[in-house]
């Protein structure tokens, strides 16, 4: 944990002068993760999709195939989106395997920016879901509204890099209580079609804290369509051991329609 404060401080004293506005850059993480966001500009759709395994140990595991997100720029400032997951969860312990399929709460909510990114200052965003209880599966239903609230900072430290740091409450359905969520990432351009995600985010607070690493590469086809695949791992005990995804975004500017 000292460490974790130790590299927030440090990334917090990274957010310097910046030669360009960031907010409009694509980022798409995996499902259930506090994640850096960038609001869309007015008038743009933009579809996102992952698909992976999560492996919480040698026995259990979660197959996401896939996860969805629908996002619309309303206004400069304003982003709607939703976002659902179909998945699978399983047990090796038992033979034949155990398995559940179905679609977990779907999440409606929205982004804003706050302030606009200048040359000494990030842009902050602030960024919010709830996930739906009775609009989930059988399997995967939840008992209560399941809201996450955070604030998103974003600067552009280099023509090439980007960072971001977020944190916020995040509750799972299951209890009236919230946990921390944190998030640490950095994007870096290698060409103007390749470039790279490292991330370390996590969960803290009633239960034992869920910390995780991943990276990511990606390659961006046009201004429209973007594909990556992403790797983690867990830090902590409770956390799953690792994580495996392909994904992409496709988006369209409706106001040239």
């Amino acid at each position: 944990m000292n460490k974790l404060l130790i590299l927030v401080t440090v990334l917090f004293c990274m957010l310097g002068p910046a030669t360009a506005q960031v907010k409009n850059r694509i980022k798409k993480g995996h499902r259930n993760k506090s994640e850096s966001q960038f609001a869309l500009e007015r008038g743009i759709l933009e579809f996102d999709w992952e698909a992976g395994n999560e492996n919480n140990n040698s026995q259990l595991g979660t197959a996401i195939y896939p996860n969805l997100a629908l996002r619309y720029g309303i206004t400069e400032r304003l982003e709607l989106n939703t976002e659902i997951s179909l998945v699978t969860a399983y047990s090796k312990s038992i033979r034949p395997m155990v398995k559940n399929t179905g679609i977990e709460p779907v999440s409606v909510g929205f982004n804003y920016l706050i302030l606009k990114d200048s040359g000494r200052r990030p842009c902050l965003i602030f960024s919010t879901q709830v996930a739906i209880p009775w609009m989930s599966g059988a399997a995967f239903s939840a008992k209560y509204y399941a809201p996450t609230i955070e604030l998103v900072a974003q600067q552009q430290i280099s023509t090439k890099n980007v960072l971001g740091i977020s944190g916020g409450l995040f509750w799972d359905g299951f209890s009236s209580a919230a946990d921390l969520v944190y998030n640490l990432n950095d994007t870096y351009q290698f060409t103007s079609k390749w470039s790279a995600t490292v991330e370390l985010f996590g969960y803290l607070g009633r239960n034992s804290p869920l910390n995780y690493a991943d990276a990511g590469i990606i390659y961006t086809i046009n201004k429209k369509l973007q594909f990556g695949c992403l790797a983690g791992f867990g830090l902590s005990s409770a956390a799953y051991t690792n994580y495996f995804a392909i994904n992409g975004t496709w988006g369209i500017n409706l106001r040239r329609r």
